[in-house]
């Protein structure tokens, strides 16, 4: 395997490990998530222990600034990493097939529109608490 393929595998699977501490629902989608980082083969993509994944998910949570925005970057990069491999011909010796790729930009599309549409919900409910009315009557003035 060319250094290349080691190096974006590797991203790979951290970006898949991270997207399943930011994308936790629906359960389907972080299903397809766990099962595309346990389906690439080779070593290291089998589930932390307890342990070590309560302390993961702890300290990602608790440095993260804008959860939906890292998970949008986070699936953008998975992309990319995906398209370099994608460019590369058998030789490389990327362990990932053809199928294996397409599956993943399947899950990747469902989970953009998911945070997507996580991040349109919240901008409109925002949106919605500063046009509210907070107790305040309008009334027109009278025009002379």
């Amino acid at each position: 395997m060319l250094p290349i393929v080691e190096s974006h595998i590797n991203v790979l699977l951290e970006d898949l490990r991270l997207l399943e501490i930011l994308v936790t629902g629906p359960l389907g989608l972080y299903s397809d998530l766990k099962m595309l980082r346990e389906s690439v083969p080779i070593r290291g993509t089998e589930d932390l222990d307890r342990d070590a994944l309560r302390e993961r998910r702890t300290s990602i949570v608790a440095a993260v600034i804008d959860v939906p925005r890292l998970a949008l970057a986070t699936i953008g990069s998975t992309s990319g990493t995906l398209d370099t491999l994608a460019q590369l011909n058998e030789s490389a010796g990327s362990p990932l097939a053809g199928e294996w790729v397409e599956r993943a930009r399947r899950v990747l599309e469902r989970a953009t529109e998911k945070v997507a549409g996580d991040v349109r919900a919240a901008a409109a409910k925002k949106q919605a608490a500063v046009d509210k009315p907070r107790g305040h009557r309008w009334e027109s003035v009278p025009r002379k």
